[in-house]
This record gives C-alpha cells, sequence and structure tokens, in this order.
C-alpha cells in the first residue's frame, strides 16, 4: 500500500533536484576478511525482506498538491543495490575513502529505491569493506543504524541468515510443534540491538529529550528560524568557495578518552566533539595566516522519541556561533554546551515538531526557492556536525567480523560534514569535505588531531 512522504521526507527528496544539496549519507564497514558472496546475497536479501522501505521507490505527483508516495517497487532487482568490487593491487585505505566517497555523491536512480550496498574487497591483508550509502529520506542516521541491525550477526558462529523472500509473511500467534524459530531469534537479536542503540542515543542527547509534541506550524517555523545563521552572519572568508565535488577521510580514537575529556571539564562528549572541530578550524586558518573571529558550525539535535519507527527522520540541525580565535579551546566547548542547551530549551518550549513545520511550509512554495534558501543557509555554514551511537558490542557480517565502522555525512552546501560514530571501545570520525573551500586537505586532518589533543584525545 502507498504510503506519502512526510514533510521532512518530502523536503529532503525535493532539495536535491540542487545538485549541492545531496542529502545522501553513508558508511564503510572495514571487515577481517572477504565474505562469501552468496551469505553476503543471503544477508541483505533477507534484510530486505525485513525492512519493506527498502523495497519502495518514490513516486512523484503530476500536479504539486500532495507529497509524493512510497510504493512498492514491482521491478525491484537485489542486483541493481548489492554489488562486489575488487580494488587494483595493493590498495589502500586511501584509495577506499576515494571510492567511498565517489560512491556516495553518484546520483541515484531516483525511479528505484533509494539505497546501495558494495562489497569491496583486495585490501591488504586480506581484508575487506562494505560501502553503504541511502538517501537521507528514508531515514535519519540513528533510524538507518536501527535498520543496518537486521544485517548483523550477535556471535562469530551464527548460521547464515534465512533464505527468505519479499514480503515477510506474518508470523502465526501460535507456531505449531516443530517449527524453525530461527528467524524470530534473528529478528529479537534485531531487536536487542536496536534497544542498545537507543540507550546509547540517550546518553549523547539530553536525558529530558526534547519536548515536541503540538501542532502550530507556523510557530514552530519561526522557532526554527532563530536556530538557524541569520543575515549578515558569515562563515570563514577563507572556506567560503562551494563546488559539488568532494572528498573523504577518517580520524579515529576511543570513547574512553573522550569520556574522560568530557567529564574532567563536565561537558557532554558531543561538547567535546564539537570544540575539538572548532579548534581545528582555529589551527587551520592560523596555519594559513587567516584571521577568524567567529566560526558558524551547526549540530544535529536528535529529536526521535521512544517508539519511533526505524525509517523515520527525526532530528534539527542548530546552528552555533562558536568564539574563533581569539579564544581557548575551553572556551568555545562552554560556548558550544551553553549554545545547544539553549536551543533545545528553547525548542521544548516552543513546541511543535520545528523541521517538519519549515518542510510542511516548503511545500507550498516551488522547489527552486527552497533549495535557493537552503543553500544560502548552508554557505554561511563553516562545518556540519552529527554524532551517532553505533553498535556497543562486537558485530558480525556475513561471517566475518566487523573491525571498524566508519561515517560518511552529507556536505549539503557546507564546507565540511564530520561525523562521529562509535563502535565497541572506538570512535571515528568522517570528514566528507568540499575541496573548492578547504583546499589543503592534509592541513585539516592535521588541525582536527590537534583539536582533539588540545583536549587530551589521542587520535590517529
Amino acid at each position: 500500500m502507498a504510503r506519502r512522504l512526510t514533510d521532512t521526507e518530502a523536503l529532503l527528496w525535493s532539495m536535491e533536484h540542487h545538485p549541492s544539496l545531496s542529502s545522501t549519507m553513508g558508511s564503510v564497514m572495514l571487515l577481517d576478511a572477504a565474505p562469501d558472496p552468496e551469505r553476503v546475497r543471503r544477508t541483505i536479501a533477507y534484510t530486505v525482506a525485513s525492512v519493506p522501505r527498502l523495497r519502495e521507490r518514490v513516486v512523484e505527483p503530476l500536479i504539486k498538491v500532495a507529497p509524493p508516495e512510497w510504493v512498492e517497487d514491482d521491478q525491484f532487482d537485489l542486483d541493481h543495490h548489492l554489488r562486489f568490487l575488487r580494488l587494483r593491487p595493493r590498495a589502500t585505505m586511501g584509495d577506499l575513502a576515494d571510492f567511498a566517497a565517489q560512491t556516495v555523491n553518484d546520483p541515484f536512480d531516483r525511479g528505484r529505491p533509494l539505497w546501495q550496498w558494495t562489497i569491496v574487497t583486495g585490501l591488504r591483508g586480506g581484508r575487506a569493506a562494505v560501502v553503504s550509502k541511502m538517501h537521507h529520506s528514508i531515514a535519519d542516521g540513528a533510524g538507518a543504524l536501527q535498520m543496518g541491525a537486521h544485517v548483523f550477526d550477535f556471535d562469530a558462529d551464527a548460521a547464515p541468515k534465512p533464505d527468505l523472500t519479499w514480503p515477510v509473511p506474518e508470523p502465526e500467534p501460535e507456531p505449531a510443534p516443530g517449527t524453525d524459530r530461527r528467524v524470530d531469534g534473528l529478528r529479537a537479536g534485531a531487536d536487542r540491538l536496536v534497544g542498545l542503540l537507543n540507550e546509547a542515543a540517550g546518553v549523547i542527547a539530553d536525558p529530558g529529550r526534547i519536548g515536541l509534541a503540538g501542532t502550530d506550524a507556523l510557530s514552530a517555523f519561526r522557532n526554527l528560524a532563530g536556530q538557524l545563521p541569520g543575515a549578515g552572519q558569515h562563515g570563514s572568508p577563507t572556506w567560503a568557495a562551494r563546488s559539488r565535488n568532494r572528498r573523504l577521510f577518517f580520524v579515529d580514537g576511543t570513547v574512553e578518552q573522550l569520556r574522560t575529556a568530557a567529564r574532567a571539564r563536565e561537558l557532554s562528549v558531543n561538547d567535546v566533539f564539537v570544540a575539538a572541530l572548532a579548534e581545528a578550524a582555529v589551527v587551520y586558518h592560523r596555519s594559513v595566516g587567516a584571521a577568524l573571529p567567529r566560526i558558524q558550525a551547526t549540530v544535529v539535535v536528535s529529536t526521535r522519541r521512544d517508539g519511533d519507527a526505524a525509517e523515520h527522520n527525526a532530528f534539527l540541525p542548530v546552528a552555533l556561533q562558536l568564539p574563533g580565535s581569539e579564544s581557548d579551546v575551553d572556551e568555545r566547548a562552554v560556548a558550544a554546551r551553553t549554545q545547544v542547551a539553549e536551543a533545545k530549551a528553547s525548542l521544548a518550549e516552543g513546541g511543535g515538531d520545528p523541521l517538519g513545520a519549515i518542510s510542511s511550509v516548503a511545500g507550498l512554495v516551488p522547489s527552486a526557492l527552497t533549495a535557493a534558501f537552503t543553500v544560502d543557509q548552508a554557505s554561511r555554514v563553516d562545518f556540519a556536525t552529527s554524532n551517532l551511537p553505533g553498535p556497543p558490542v562486537d558485530v558480525w557480517f556475513a561471517g566475518r567480523a566487523v573491525e571498524h565502522f566508519r561515517p560518511i555525512g552529507p556536505v549539503s552546501g557546507t564546507a565540511f560534514n564530520a561525523t562521529l560514530l562509535s563502535y565497541g571501545g572506538r570512535f571515528c570520525v568522517g570528514v566528507h569535505l568540499d575541496p573548492a573551500a578547504v583546499t589543503d586537505q592534509d592541513l585539516l586532518r592535521r588541525a582536527i588531531r590537534d583539536g582533539f589533543a588540545a583536549l587530551d584525545v589521542s587520535t590517529s
């Protein structure tokens, strides 16, 4: 049965008509060895059977009087979405990052479901990787991780996924004696991981969450407008140029060091993360002899509540204006904490669904006007941040151990996007940048490492 896109989903879908506003996100999952292709295919088929949204495409109305619809793709072809590639001999992790950036930024076929997985082999030491991409209209980052829970196994000796086709039949209320319960057990494992992800997300977000009940769209729209960069607020002139080109690199560290740094300063982990990036901006500009009186950034605040479906967008980008070169890293960390807390309090007081409100209003005007407004706002932002809790326990994919998760967030018109994703005891920051804005990628990488070091967090 067709279902209309929510206003937020429709906004994310329509924004991509502007080439600078791609909202595709992705990840690189590193495996200890190359998986068996047939087991991979069975794993992805099981996931597609379990998550209907992965079989649905977007169909737009002939006249723009209602949002587009999610419709079952009656020509769904798993081989279009699941691909296998072997890198050239002696390929490096840098080669893998380049491939991942190209893959994530290749446009989707908008007549098909909006996701793709590529199994990459040929890495040194016999390792392999999974490069995934998904359009933001399907889900936010937290929702994508929950949907991915169907992909994983929870012990090294897990049996292959059941050979399922779609749609998955409804389970019988009372299974007959002797019925194989392995499918139910696998789903229970996925539910367990989803619960752990939700619990971890509660630690990162404000414990009280954000009260976003209400229906006054105009009030919520005005509330959201107060969180955006205002007229006269511009980012760094050094990072002002914009293009459709993208580059990608990763910075890794330990979660315990992040938590220790946060506890020592009475901050949250996210405050430390944002402060490290702000310090990196200062270091970068100092290195090129440029002034940076203030830093324009955004931080994603999760509005996800218990019971929200995985295929759901529940987030809000909040604008931060942080002190620049004349301040130190601790002052920027406190400024980030204060501004995020004020934004959350303002949103809770204002009620409504702010992103849904602006999406609803945007649905009443031509997409070109909404895109122009969004591009203008994004051009004022130096960097965007997002912080996601990944699996807190070891997981396996198609019989192979997952060694690392590396995130790729959408740049969406900013100078760069930095997304932090934790997995077990480690974290990875994926830095997805516009090379027209950040012309020295190696300098930014060193600056980010220096930014974390200023907060007593070692990275590699």
